[in-house]
C-alpha cells in the first residue's frame, strides 16, 4: 500500500477516478498503483508528483514491503522488475476496455447526430419542395392575371369601337329628315283623317 500516495490524494480533495482522468490512465490502473501492486512508467510518477506537489521517491515508497524478510523483499524488487518490464511490452487491459467503451460512445454519438442530419436533410429538400410549389403558383397566377388583362383590354376595346360605330350611326340618323310617324289631315273627301305614314321633318323640336 502507497500510503503516501494515498495521503496525498485525499489532501488534495480527489477521488481516484479524478486523478487518474488527470494522469490519463484508467481507474483501475491507478488502483493498482496506490495499492502497491503495479509500478507505473516515470512519466506517469512525473505527473503525480506536479499533481501532488510531492517527491515521486516518496510516492513511490510502498509500505506493505515493510514486514518483508530480506529474501522476500528480493522476491519483490524481482516480481517488480518483471512487472515493469512486462508493462513495456503491453498495453494495460483496463485501458484498453476504457477506450474501447469511449470509442463505442463516440460512434454511438457519431450514430446520432448522422441521423439527426439526415433528418435535417429531407425537412430542407421538403421545404425546397414546398417553396418551389409556391413559387409555381405564384408565376401561374401572375400569368392568368395578365391574360385576363389583356383580355379585358381587348373587349374594352371592342366596345369603344361599337360605341363610336353607333355614335357614328345615330349622328347620321340624326341629320335625315324624312321619318315614319303619326300624322294629322284632310282627307280629298274632305274628311278629317290621322294617320301613321312617311314624313318629312320641316321643324324639328
Amino acid at each position: 500500500m502507497r500510503q503516501i500516495l494515498k495521503n496525498a490524494r485525499t489532501t488534495a480533495g480527489m477521488t481516484q477516478k479524478e486523478t487518474a482522468t488527470a494522469i490519463k490512465v484508467s481507474e483501475r490502473f491507478y488502483q493498482h498503483l496506490e495499492a502497491g501492486t503495479r509500478e507505473g512508467k516515470g512519466h506517469i510518477w512525473d505527473e503525480l508528483e506536479a499533481l501532488f506537489n510531492t517527491p515521486q521517491r516518496e510516492l513511490r515508497n510502498n509500505d506493505s514491503h515493510g514486514n518483508y524478510s530480506s529474501s522476500e523483499q528480493n522476491g519483490v524488487a524481482e516480481a517488480k522488475e518483471l512487472n515493469e518490464a512486462a508493462q513495456d511490452f503491453s498495453i494495460d487491459v483496463e485501458t484498453i476496455l476504457d477506450i474501447g467503451e469511449d470509442g463505442r460512445d463516440t460512434l454511438e454519438l457519431i450514430d446520432t447526430q448522422s441521423a439527426e442530419i439526415s433528418a435535417l436533410r429531407q425537412i430542407v429538400a421538403s421545404k425546397d419542395v414546398q417553396i418551389d410549389r409556391l413559387i409555381s403558383a405564384v408565376e401561374d397566377l401572375n400569368k392568368n392575371r395578365l391574360e385576363e388583362r389583356s383580355e379585358w383590354q381587348q373587349q374594352v376595346g371592342t366596345l369603344a369601337n361599337k360605341n363610336t360605330s353607333l355614335d357614328k350611326k345615330l349622328a347620321v340618323e340624326q341629320r335625315k329628315r324624312w321619318g315614319i310617324g303619326p300624322f294629322g289631315g284632310i282627307a280629298h273627301t274632305g274628311e278629317g283623317v290621322i294617320g301613321i305614314g312617311i314624313t318629312y321633318d320641316i321643324i324639328r323640336f
